[in-house]
């Protein structure tokens, strides 16, 4: 079956890419951009109240909804962002999160320069 022009241009082109957080590494996939940037304002919105603990659950959710599990499901279906926050330390969650902007934002050739740097 050939897809319409339309149809192509609304599917996604998402591969599965490997990310260093946790002191290990996790396959996953970079988020669309209006539900990357929902929960970057979620996390935002919480950090400018000083809401440590919804700050921390709003990055954990970021994390889990792009790191994906054995089967390609993203690891949110299986995970609570609570209890990843319960286990990890803030700057371990907020290296993650950045780890994560990164991968959203860089080209695959960018993403291996910068781990040959």
């Amino acid at each position: 079956m050939t897809l319409t022009l339309v149809e192509q241009l609304l599917q996604s082109q998402n591969s599965p890419i490997t990310l260093e957080v946790f002191g290990g590494q996790y396959p996953a996939h970079r988020l669309p951009q209006q539900r990357l940037a929902d929960l970057q304002k979620e996390i935002t919105c919480h950090g400018e109240t000083g809401d440590i603990e919804n700050t921390g659950v709003a990055s954990a959710k970021l994390i889990l909804e792009s790191l994906i599990d054995e089967h390609g499901a993203p690891m949110i279906e299986t995970i609570e962002p609570a209890e990843l926050v319960s286990v990890h330390s803030p700057i371990a969650i907020s290296s993650a999160v950045t780890a994560i902007m990164d991968a959203n934002f860089t080209t695959e050739a960018g993403l291996s320069d910068a781990k040959n740097d």
